[in-house]
Formats: C-alpha cells, structure tokens, sequence
C-alpha cells in the first residue's frame, strides 16, 4: 500500500491500494476509516478470497480486534 501523509474527513494520513482507502488518525475518537471508492468493493474481496476469507469473516476480524466503535 502506498502512505500518503494527508488524509480526508479529519484523518491525518491514509493508506491508498487501488479504490481502496484506509485513513488513519491519532485521535482516537476518529480511529481507522476503511473507505471503498469505485471498484474498492471487488478489489478487497478478490484480496478476501485469496485469504480464502468472506466479508462475513472480515468483519468478524474487525470486531474481534475492537476495530468497531459503540
């Protein structure tokens, strides 16, 4: 993924791979924004399916880490 040191939306950097854009904060509130433009969807799903992983899994990832906020 390639670091760019500016982000959208209040984000600070962001990691950009093709339409898929992950934004990055030192505030915590904010915490990580996965952000899926265009072709975004179908290009983590083709890196889903080489981890032989589903969205379902994915997510399930996402809440086991606390990645998701109340």
């Amino acid at each position: 993924m390639l670091y760019e040191d500016y982000g959208k939306y209040g984000y600070e950097s962001k990691y950009v791979l093709g339409d898929i854009n992950i934004m990055c904060s030192m505030q915590e509130h904010l915490g990580v924004l996965l952000e899926l433009k265009g072709k975004g969807c179908r290009q983590m799903e083709c890196y889903l399916l080489a981890q032989e992983r589903s969205w379902y899994d994915f997510m399930l990832d996402c809440m086991t880490a606390g990645i998701f906020q109340s």
